[in-house]
């Protein structure tokens, strides 16, 4: 119960920060056998910003399945070179994975960051571009159900399509070791999505 406190508290700040909102991001990219969302709501501050969000990941590809939910929280600022915005926050996330005979819970309080370079902000380009990287670690400490540790990491281009919606391609790459109670075993999985994201 300790440990599903903290997504039970992000929840609870996601839905009161609707009344105070300056903006919405929202994302979704599909390939063949996954697809992800993703809505967040995005909060100005004097020196930067905040974001609650919710996202989901469904992936169904032969032998390897997983699923979750995910709520985070992070702040952030683009205050520190033209162009360049950076992140950090707390993500909470619940779900399922299999791979092969193996399935177990997938539950995590992970740590996260994102950086974003925006090269329009530097060029004055037609169809310039941003790239983008992320990573989310939750250690054994902050990972519960079968799930003994959690990494994701992924990177990004975005073309913008005009003003508030851009095309991105995302790899991604998701790593856990699990306990499933008959043994330990880990999910290691790459996956490549495009997709659109908007702004509102």
């Amino acid at each position: 119960m300790k440990k599903i406190l903290p997504i039970i508290l992000l929840a609870g700040l996601l839905i009161s920060s609707q009344c105070w909102a300056d903006g919405y991001e929202t994302a979704l990219t599909v390939n063949n056998d996954s697809i992800y969302g993703d809505f967040q709501i995005v909060t100005n501050m004097a020196d930067g910003f905040w974001k609650t969000g919710i996202s989901g990941i469904y992936t169904e590809d032969n032998d390897t399945n997983y699923k979750w939910a995910e709520v985070g929280f992070t702040v952030g600022s683009d205050a520190f070179y033209r162009g360049l915005t950076c992140e950090v926050g707390l993500k909470g996330l619940l779900g399922k994975a299999e791979d092969n005979d193996f399935s177990g819970d997938v539950g995590a309080v992970a740590f996260t960051g994102r950086v974003t370079y925006d090269f329009a902000q530097q060029l004055t380009l037609p169809g310039s571009f941003k790239v983008f990287g992320g990573i989310d670690y939750a250690n054994k400490i902050l990972s519960f159900q079968d799930t003994e540790d959690y990494m994701a990491l992924h990177l990004g281009l975005g073309v913008p399509l005009f003003e508030h919606a851009s095309v991105i391609m995302e790899y991604s790459n998701y790593d856990m070791d699990m306990n499933d109670g008959p043994g330990h075993w880990s999910l290691n999985d790459d996956e490549f999505r495009i997709g659109l994201s908007m702004k509102f």
